[in-house]
């Protein structure tokens, strides 16, 4: 079975569950979000948790013997699980506790028993007709991106609680923009990629969503496939590389001076690009 099939496969269960029409990977949801509430209960956690900008975890498991509310190494490593949408893997671990609602049941310390958060947690499950496990406050500072990929999670729901004209979303050779206040779902399995341009911090209150086992199992046979070539070729499919490009891209590659370039928007670009598409284009011969 090839990426596309289990890819599809998993898609269709979600479709098959959720509780209101899924039309695209990034979408916009008719749900009622008390935004005052929320905000004010959010920001009193981030404050008197002195949290600053740092990620933090509303609602998580115990992370190797104790409970980490805000990120770190162990617990981004764990909770940002995914494939560079060029290359797939062989060696993906997941941890199926994780993404488990039954896992993830400690709710953050600074959370009353009757927060405005449990309640739109139980409300978006009743509504969705998916489990909610992990919930995450997730930070975005001005002039940050995180580059094309996918998640070993099929989908999650966003929150804008601050944002800004210039952050967008990019998924399906489309940009998106998630409005202030809104509720959104996206399609983290598939590839997407997303940048805040503005001058401004964004803050996004994220829950991620758990169907079973069944679901598991699918997410850890994409892990295991290797489709590095079949991603690469089909990702610059009719823009102009060929065998003769590559062998031009290769010789550039070799100038002395891309060691300074003195363009601003390449001088810190990571080159392995070319090294990945000359490997492909030798192996294909």
């Amino acid at each position: 079975m090839n990426f596309k099939q289990i890819h599809s496969e998993i898609l269709e269960i979600y479709k098959n569950n959720l509780r209101y029409e899924f039309k695209e990977n990034i979408q916009e949801i008719e749900f009622d979000i008390d935004i005052e509430n929320l905000r004010k209960e959010i920001f009193d956690i981030i404050i008197k948790g002195d949290h600053g900008f740092n990620s933090v975890a509303l609602k998580t498991k115990k992370i190797k013997g104790s409970y980490q509310w805000e990120d770190d190494e162990n617990r981004q490593m764990l909770y940002d699980m995914s494939f560079n949408h060029l290359e797939s893997g062989g060696d993906a671990i997941i941890d199926d506790e994780l993404f488990s609602s039954e896992s993830n049941t400690a709710w953050h310390p600074l959370l009353s028993e009757d927060s405005y958060v449990k309640k739109l947690t139980n409300s978006l499950e009743e509504f969705s007709g998916v489990n909610i496990s992990q919930v995450v406050l997730s930070w975005m500072l001005p002039n940050t991106h995180q580059a094309m990929h996918m998640d070993f999670e099929t989908l999650r729901f966003h929150v804008p609680l601050m944002t800004n004209n210039d952050v967008w979303f990019l998924q399906d050779k489309k940009s998106h923009f998630m409005e202030y206040g809104k509720l959104y779902h996206l399609s983290t399995i598939s590839n997407h990629a997303v940048a805040n341009y503005g001058i401004t911090p964004r803050l996004h209150l994220i829950f991620s969503t758990y169907l079973g086992l069944d679901i598991q199992d699918k997410l850890k046979k994409l892990g295991t496939l290797d489709i590095t070539e079949e991603n690469i070729f089909s990702s610059v499919a009719n823009g102009g590389f060929d065998k003769y490009s590559l062998s031009q891209l290769t010789k550039i590659y070799a100038s002395k001076k891309n060691q300074t370039l003195s363009n601003l928007h390449n001088k810190d670009c990571d080159r392995k690009w070319i090294k990945t598409l000359t490997a492909i284009n030798k192996k294909s011969r």
